[in-house]
């Protein structure tokens, strides 16, 4: 029994003891509970601080610079108040200058008023006079102008047509009368001459001028000294007609060679030759083309200007031209760039270098024709050179018909 009841009494005691321990469990829960919320108000009191620290700072900020320009307001008044007080004294000032010009000009109306018109009379006369005077020679001067213009105008007209290059003209005069001569690994220029009628009317004869060492190579190819010379001639449409010419005369000094097509037909391009007097006012600078076909091409014209009219090379005289040139152009034609007519016949070329020679393109030597004429007529073909009368009395009749 007593056993009983100290286990009875163990029991109430410990649920006594469990009963307390709850209690103070949620005592203690209850109080980190009000420490937390005391926390989030602390926290939230620390972030006001800092907003109302951040405002403040701000507000100063604000009040200097409303301080600042407080400051420079008063500078800008002050500023405005010594220019206005200036610009008062420099108007005080320009009333008064307007004031004594205002005054001077009624002086100067009143003299002009108190002047009889007879003493200004004098004056404009004489400048009338003098005014005329400078008139008539000025007259004069535009008159002699006048004059001299009309006496030019031919010669302004001929510059004219020298600026407009009519190409179609260009093409005959150069590339029409330029032929190339071929045999099995040689390859040439020649340029053709005017066709020249037969003396009984029935057909045409047609010559060529060429290098003497273009025609030497061809026939050794073909192991035919007295042989034919094939030549090839070019229309403006690149069409190409082949002839066989026949070797008339030839000189290995001068390099010079002349042949005859085997046709009677008339050759519509031929060489205009520039006569003797032409030829003598040739100097250096001379612009020029040189026609003919490198490398076996088709008829090819470049551009240059006479660098020298008194070229030696093995005793004989040539003339050097600064157009471009290559193997194959020999024996084509060096013309006058402006009047088109043909001036000498092409050569030789300079090389460099004795092992591998190579081609100085700018450096080519040409027979000028005043040498080609005196061996034209030593052969007995002075025909062929123009003469200077005949020329001039063509071109008289032209006129005439038109």
């Amino acid at each position: 029994m007593r056993h009983f009841t100290l286990l009875l009494a163990l029991s109430l005691a410990t649920g006594a003891f469990g009963l307390r321990s709850v209690q103070f469990e949620d005592r203690l829960d209850g109080i980190e509970s009000q420490a937390h919320e005391d926390k989030c108000r602390i926290q939230a009191l620390q972030m006001r601080l800092v907003e109302a620290n951040t405002d403040a700072a701000r507000a100063g900020l604000v009040l200097a610079s409303l301080e600042r320009k407080h400051d420079e307001a008063v500078v800008v008044g002050h500023d405005l108040g010594v220019a206005n007080a200036s610009f008062k004294d420099e108007l005080s000032v320009a009333r008064r200058t307007i004031a004594t010009h205002e005054n001077k000009l009624r002086v100067f109306e009143m003299a002009v008023a108190s002047t009889r018109p007879e003493t200004w009379k004098q004056p404009f006369e004489s400048l009338q006079e003098a005014v005329d005077e400078k008139w008539d020679l000025f007259g004069g001067g535009v008159e002699r102008m006048h004059g001299l213009a009309l006496g030019n105008r031919d010669k302004l007209e001929q510059i004219d047509r020298k600026l407009d290059r009519d190409v179609e003209t260009m093409w005959r005069k150069l590339m029409g009368p330029t032929v190339q001569l071929t045999g099995e690994s040689t390859v040439g220029s020649g340029v053709l001459l005017e066709s020249r009628p037969l003396p009984d009317g029935d057909g045409y004869q047609n010559y060529l001028l060429t290098a003497w060492h273009v025609v030497r190579d061809i026939l050794a190819d073909a192991d035919a000294l007295d042989g034919p010379v094939p030549v090839t001639m070019y229309s403006p449409e690149g069409a190409k007609t082949h002839f066989q010419a026949e070797l008339l005369r030839f000189d290995p000094e001068l390099d010079t060679a002349l042949l005859i097509l085997d046709t009677p037909e008339r050759i519509p391009f031929g060489a205009t030759l520039a006569t003797r007097e032409e030829l003598d006012s040739i100097r250096i600078f001379s612009n020029i083309y040189a026609a003919g076909c490198p490398l076996g091409n088709d008829p090819i014209p470049t551009f240059g200007e006479l660098a020298d009219t008194r070229h030696i090379v093995d005793g004989e005289l040539y003339w050097m031209t600064s157009a471009p040139t290559y193997v194959g152009n020999s024996g084509g034609g060096i013309f006058d760039a402006e009047s088109f007519k043909l001036i000498g016949i092409f050569s030789k070329i300079y090389t460099h270098g004795n092992l591998r020679p190579t081609v100085v393109p700018h450096m080519g030597l040409s027979t000028p024709l005043t040498i080609v004429y005196d061996w034209l007529e030593t052969v007995g073909y002075s025909e062929l050179i123009p003469n200077e009368n005949a020329v001039v009395a063509t071109a008289a009749s032209a006129d005439r018909d038109e």
